[in-house]
């Protein structure tokens, strides 16, 4: 297709201009200039889309010094008219990419290079734009990326100190709808299946970028920890990138190293910069250099832990430890006043309240105790039925037996937690059951019991299964094998790998999630008992099957593999599958855009920022999580804001996983009875108004999540209150009318 074929824009009025008098305002001796890394990218006589061409100054350059074919696409209509008579462009259109849609006629030009010189911060969905132009590369063809970076310290130190003041050009310009950092941009390339092959970026000192002086908006400490990240100077990321068939995660992990990794002028400059601003001499901005270096160095442990022996790793990580168990006692004022009195009466004071929180662990309940209802619940006719996750991991296998020790459970760990701070709810120890094994039937006899007194319609089974091998299956198919256990249930497919660290990382890896092409059908197949059960649980008729994290695996994967599992699903009599995807960790996306016909939330995922507790006394010196007060979290009701798509709702009756990660621990504080009563009551209301009748379902986490603070079940402390709260819910549940 010519280039006349392609549409034109619209006509503006111009003089006639001599396009000789138009030449590139490019310095190709800059090296410091984006435009300047852009243009050694590209090699001479090729054919180049510049996406976002402004006035043309890289088309000029591209056509004058290279040699090169170049069309362009802009949004201003003055600027496609420059760009136009410069004559440098074969074609220039005036586009607006947030609707534009006519990438057909740019398919059909075929490109060597497409480059995007800081035009997706101006977009609403730049990873859909990014996608729909993928097609029109030649095979072996090339994107070309800048990107400016949020994480710079000018921004950095502006958002510590309560500051984000949109101005007319740089990082904060009032026309950027999207913000990046290596992170973020590594996700967006790793999604498309997109490599880095190439990295470069421009530097830019923290002071002058923006109108305030750094050294007067936050501690010096902060300053000198902000400043000691080399990518705190990165004003822009420019990437050249290439379709590759790496597997999602491991294109992730390659695509930040290389964003990451600063060349030799791009670190001489930056040095230059920081010793500006952070003399490394005594009196000097940083209060510790060792600590910001350290800290720098361990943003890169992805990296650098395979290569640095196991004694100078864990010198560098408790260095690290030590300066933020700094940061934290100053954040919650901790640190020493100078009205010492005051400071011995607190510690005092402190310490007397642990003790006497200590030695009441023993006692056989709390004033908070709720003891069991003596009636069984009756939920509102329009009520959405409620289905509480249930961990199925209580009980011992070989597995966990070597990898943790013979006879290990999750019992292990919740019974040898001890308070982090004074009025910190540790341990959460259990009272019914006791500690309980799941291979015992009776339990699960008196954990259906239980939640049919309380008005649960089911439970959601956490299913393991790693490529065929199965993990703690052994409750879930007791479960199918025994009638009389006539709670409804579904499966959620924990697909993610397992490592020491409990959160779905490869550090530390125990067994991998490596999807096979034959696993789409095995999986379906290894799941037939329970989905052709008449307890299973069904979404328009369809059995519901929730996939926690598919973004592990690329788009286009998971897209053939939930195509295969309907396909399954009804080869083998099933009316199909109602797919949903949990949305965690980072996944942002319309799960309709990768196969699922709904998503789940999964808190304390996507809470947001929640703010930390207050005035806390911290028994524990090298304390290195969170602690977010719930309260916060559940009166913002950000959580009730409507989405696009089919959302099942989602509250957790508390979150605290110190059992499992000690003092890094991620805590929510005041997670009483009625702060989880009025979330529940929140998403039940926002169920019945926003979701289809055949959908009227919210999910609560957990039912017996004890390592991470989130159970239903009974314990020591507060009796039945959660579940008598979730009853209460259920039972005063009242439709809203339409007019309301």
């Amino acid at each position: 297709m010519s280039p006349q074929n392609i549409p034109s824009p619209a006509v503006v009025d111009m003089p006639e201009l001599d396009p000789t008098r138009y030449k590139s305002a490019i310095n190709d001796t800059d090296s410091n200039s984006s435009h300047t890394h852009i243009v050694r990218c590209i090699q001479e006589g090729t054919r180049v889309l510049d996406v976002g061409c402004s006035c043309g100054d890289l088309g000029i350059y591209l056509h004058h010094k290279k040699s090169c074919r170049v069309w362009g696409m802009e949004y201003a209509q003055e600027s496609v008219a420059i760009a136009k008579a410069s004559q440098a462009y074969d074609h220039v259109a005036k586009v607006d990419l947030n609707i534009f849609d006519d990438y057909e006629s740019y398919y059909r030009q075929g490109f060597d290079y497409i480059v995007f010189g800081d035009v997706l911060e101006h977009l609403y969905a730049p990873a859909a734009v990014l996608r729909n132009f993928i097609p029109a590369l030649n095979p072996g063809g090339r994107m070309i990326v800048s990107l400016p970076n949020v994480a710079h310290g000018s921004i950095a130190v502006q958002v510590l100190a309560q500051k984000f003041d949109y101005m007319d050009y740089g990082i904060l310009d009032r026309t950027h709808l999207r913000f990046f950092t290596a992170e973020s941009i590594a996700n967006l390339f790793s999604e498309l299946g997109l490599e880095v092959m190439q990295a470069t970026h421009t530097i830019w000192d923290l002071p002058g970028l923006h109108p305030y002086d750094p050294t007067k908006l936050v501690h010096p400490g902060v300053l000198g920890c902000v400043a000691a990240n080399p990518l705190s100077y990165v004003l822009q990321y420019i990437s050249t990138l290439q379709l590759s068939a790496l597997p999602a995660q491991e294109l992730h992990d390659l695509n930040l190293k290389r964003l990451s990794a600063l060349t030799e002028p791009e670190m001489r400059l930056m040095w230059h910069y920081r010793s500006k601003l952070v003399p490394d001499t005594q009196g000097g901005v940083v209060t510790s250099p060792t600590a910001g270096v350290t800290y720098s160095l361990l943003r890169f442990k992805p990296f650098i832990r395979k290569y640095l022996p196991r004694p100078l790793w864990n010198l560098l990580k408790n260095t690290r430890n030590a300066w933020r168990n700094a940061r934290f006692k100053k954040e919650h004022r901790m640190e020493p006043s100078t009205d010492q009195n005051t400071d011995f009466q607190i510690a005092v004071y402190a310490l007397s309240e642990y003790r006497n929180q200590v030695q009441k662990l023993p006692e056989k309940m709390s004033p908070c105790f709720v003891d069991i209802s003596s009636k069984m619940t009756a939920p509102q006719p329009d009520a959405p039925k409620a289905i509480a996750f249930y961990l199925p991991q209580f009980h011992t296998f070989p597995e966990n037996d070597a990898w943790w020790g013979r006879g290990f459970t999750e019992w292990t760990n919740v019974v040898k937690t001890v308070p982090l701070f004074v009025g910190h709810h540790q341990p959460q120890l259990p009272i019914d059951l006791g500690l309980y094994d799941l291979r015992v039937p009776e339990v699960m006899h008196r954990q259906v019991e239980l939640a049919k007194q309380y008005g649960i319609y089911g439970f959601c089974f956490h299913y393991y299964w790693f490529s065929g091998k199965r993990m703690m299956e052994k409750p879930v198919f007791d479960y199918l094998a025994d009638k009389n256990l006539d709670l409804p249930f579904c499966f959620c497919w924990a697909n993610e790998p397992w490592s020491r660290r409990w959160d779905g990382s490869e550090d530390d890896l125990l067994i991998g999630q490596n999807l096979q092409p034959e696993d789409d059908q095995r999986f379906i197949e290894d799941m037939l008992p329970f989905l052709q059960d008449t307890r299973y649980i069904t979404i328009d008729g369809r059995p519901a099957l929730i996939i926690y994290r598919p973004h592990y695996w690329r788009k286009s994967r998971v897209l053939t593999l939930t195509d295969n599992f309907r396909k399954t699903a009804k080869k083998h009599g099933l009316p199909g599958l109602f797919l949903i995807t949990a949305l965690s960790h980072d996944f942002h996306d319309d799960p309709r855009d990768w196969g699922f016909d709904a998503g789940v939330e999964f808190p304390p995922h996507k809470c947001g920022m929640t703010p930390g507790a207050n005035n806390l006394h911290f028994v524990c010196d090298s304390f290195s999580g969170s602690v977010h007060d719930t309260r916060f979290l559940v009166d913002a009701e950000e959580y009730m804001k409507p989405s696009v798509w089919t959302t099942f709702k989602t509250a957790f009756p508390a979150w605290d996983n110190t059992a499992r990660k000690n003092k890094n621990a991620l805590i929510f504080h005041h997670t009483e009875p009625p702060v989880y009563k009025k979330w529940l009551k929140n998403i039940l209301d926002y169920t019945h108004a926003h979701n289809p009748p055949e959908q009227q379902f919210v999910f609560i986490n957990a039912w017996n999540e004890w390592a991470e603070g989130a159970h239903l079940e009974p314990d020591k402390k507060y009796g039945y209150a959660f579940l008598q709260a979730t009853a209460e819910a259920l039972e005063e549940f009242t439709p809203h009318s339409d007019s309301e």
